[in-house]
């Protein structure tokens, strides 16, 4: 049976976790992206994803138990941000889950990062900006420089929400 039609969506994936891909080690930091006092603000933490594969990673940081189940992994600027949901917490590590499969070119080329505050700093004009282009549909992608505008690849109402609430992060 075709993948797409055994789990027609993301959470009946979550339920048949098990490993298809390789776990690469990492060590760099991102932020993590979520609604707080319902929907009304928009919240970034620092955390570091210390390894990573095609359908999750696992993430290191002070301000887990305020993490919700549903977020975005942010690379850059906020120019790239990546879907996930929380499979829990165990020995101060978040196993997280991307809503969708990233490519493996993508996941090739984070696991290569070798500075770990690299993607903190705007991917558009640095080394990495190789990672817009490999960044999957699954992604909500903002590409114009000086704008705080995100441009979502995806129908989900969450992403409509990070495009009204932009400005306020």
């Amino acid at each position: 049976m075709p993948q797409s039609q055994k789990h027609p969506n993301y959470l009946t994936r979550l339920a048949d976790e098990r490993r298809q891909w390789p776990r690469r080690q990492t060590n760099f930091a991102v932020r993590i992206v979520f609604t707080s006092q319902g929907v009304k603000k928009m919240k970034a933490v620092r955390a570091s994803v210390v390894n990573l594969s095609e359908g999750g990673a696992a993430i290191i940081s002070n301000d887990l138990p305020a993490i919700p189940q549903h977020f975005y992994i942010a690379l850059g600027k906020f120019e790239v941000l990546i879907p996930c949901a929380s499979l829990g917490i165990r020995y101060d590590v978040m196993r997280l889950r991307f809503v969708k499969d990233q490519p493996t070119v993508l996941i090739d080329a984070l696991s290569a990062v070798r500075f770990p505050m690299a993607l903190l700093d705007p991917l558009a004009h640095s080394d990495y900006a190789n990672l817009l282009r490999y960044a999957g549909d699954s992604c909500v992608k903002h590409t114009q420089t000086g704008s705080r505008t995100l441009y979502a690849r995806t129908t989900d109402r969450a992403d409509r929400l990070f495009d009204a609430r932009a400005s306020e992060i």
